[in-house]
């Protein structure tokens, strides 16, 4: 294999991903494991500086950890320290420890401080290493109003890795029953006819977030105002089979609520298979966009029910079978979606209720509402689909040719998606041409992101915020490396594709 000398190569890749977990050692010393989510890049140190650096366009602070830990944006970390402990050979025990403790810190420490038993992460909440206590993000929202800022919200992002549900259990078998067991008060109502992605934390209310947002708007909200995502019910999903796969006598009622999450949006789905982002928004125009049906919800929902149905392999054969029959449902009604701009590395994120595409991802991007061609088709490879690989490729190329923006702000998160992709393309097909454009991406994200220990959370601002997709940099440069040391690619760097 030959490689274009100017070209950064693995090592150069893994000496900056431990440089990095060098600097996360220290600055978790303090914080008994736990990492900032918003540091100084020089030290780790936690970013104290209020109001903190200005979001980039479309970044909401009320997603934002000021001051705190968010355990959602540092899945990729744990992969990543998950999979250098299995792939480097060197100080395996010391990225396994670094990963227990933050996981063990979090159970027995943040988690045991939730009324509910819903855990301070996600969207709008995290666990503040300052106050010791469950953070809010509303508050950096609405700091001058702070009744408006209202209850800690609980809204995940996404599920988290079996594995890493299994150090939480170990270090306190409380928390994952509390936790599905207040997974109940993101149905809206007593019927449970209607659910929301938001939930309150530290209060026992049914429907607060449509309350909240009809006192702040004035404006009657129908049902979970458009809050019911497929993407929310496939998270919870892989909860259940979690706490179903790993408590000793689990209660019977969890598999009623997964069952129950499950059907919402298998009875919901159009005759194309396909899911609309919201039941409520089916019709509606969102942002002056028809929504029609949502390509990257369904995506999600599929990849959620699959690895649910891989979880409950053995605990409940029969329901695994059908989580996994609806699971590849949902795909092969993605992957039969027609894709007529993938020439132009454009791949249709939305279509209307008759298939025609409506909306597009574009190959860059600088703001939170758009998701880059890379991040929506990276998760539809873990499935070893011949139509998913061929997507990939022919949108793939785009990538061959169009490198980073330099005068455009572009987020850590969407670097990483390109290096995964490009990556990924290289593991599958073999060519060299993809992992030149891999390591031109690379040597772009060496120069532009990791001007200091610390990758910058976007291009165009000086701090690390894993909100923005830092940490995602971060797996993504040591699985590339991996990937181009043609290693076996076990533990977690293989299975954080999104």
């Amino acid at each position: 294999m030959t490689t274009t000398s100017f070209y950064v190569d693995a090592q150069n890749l893994i000496r900056s991903v431990n440089i990095v977990f060098q600097v996360f050692a220290k600055a978790g010393y303090l914080h008994d494991g736990l990492f900032p989510a918003v540091t100084e890049r020089q030290n780790g140190n936690l970013l104290m500086d209020m109001p903190l650096p200005p979001p980039i366009p479309g970044q909401r602070n009320s997603d934002r950890s000021p001051r705190g830990c968010n355990l959602s944006h540092d899945i990729p970390l744990l992969a990543t320290l998950d999979g250098m402990g299995y792939e480097s050979g060197k100080n395996a025990d010391g990225y396994r420890l670094m990963r227990e403790q933050y996981l063990q810190t979090f159970a027995t420490k943040c988690a045991p401080a939730s009324p509910t038993g819903l855990l301070p992460w996600g969207e709008h909440s995290y666990w503040n290493l300052h106050l010791l206590t469950i953070g809010s993000s509303y508050f950096l929202q609405y700091g001058k109003r702070p009744l408006d800022a209202g209850i800690p919200t609980h809204h995940q992002l996404g599920p988290l890795p079996l594995r890493d549900w299994q150090v939480i259990h170990a270090a306190n078998p409380t928390v994952l029953p509390r936790f599905v067991q207040g997974l109940d008060w993101h149905w809206d109502n007593e019927e449970r006819t209607k659910f929301n992605r938001h939930a309150q934390i530290t209060q026992f209310i049914r429907g607060y977030q449509v309350k909240r947002g009809e006192r702040l708007s004035g404006i009657p909200q129908n049902g979970s105002g458009g809050s019911d995502f497929p993407a929310s019910a496939g998270t919870f999903i892989h909860n259940y089979a979690c706490a179903l796969a790993l408590v000793d006598n689990p209660d019977s009622q969890w598999k009623d609520d997964l069952i129950s999450f499950s059907d919402y949006w298998w009875e919901r789905r159009l005759a194309n298979g396909l899911l609309p982002k919201s039941s409520s928004r089916d019709a509606l125009a969102w942002n002056g966009m028809s929504l029609g049906m949502s390509l990257g919800m369904t995506r999600s929902f599929a990849n959620d029910l699959i690895e649910a149905s891989e979880i409950l392999g053995d605990a409940d054969p029969e329901l695994s079978q059908t989580l996994k029959d609806r699971g590849y449902s949902f795909l092969h009604a993605v992957l039969d979606t027609t894709q007529d701009r993938l020439n132009e590395g454009r791949y249709c994120t939305n279509c209307e209720s008759d298939g025609t595409p409506s909306s597009y991802s574009p190959v860059w991007a600088g703001n939170r509402g758009a998701s880059i061609t890379a991040k929506e088709i990276i998760p539809l490879l873990k499935y070893g689909d011949h139509r998913a690989e061929d997507i990939a490729i022919e949108a793939g190329r785009s990538y061959q040719t169009s490198f980073l923006p330099r005068d455009t702000i572009v987020r850590a998160g969407d670097m990483g998606a390109v290096l995964s992709l490009m990556g990924e393309l290289y593991r599958i097909t073999g060519s060299d041409e993809w992992l030149q454009a891999a390591l031109h991406h690379a040597t772009d994200a060496m120069e532009l992101f990791f001007d200091a220990p610390l990758p910058r959370m976007a291009h165009g601002r000086s701090h690390y915020e894993a909100q923005q997709g830092s940490s995602v940099l971060v797996h993504s440069l040591a699985r590339l490396a991996f990937i181009s040391e043609g290693k076996s690619h076990q533990g977690g760097l293989s299975q954080a594709l999104s």
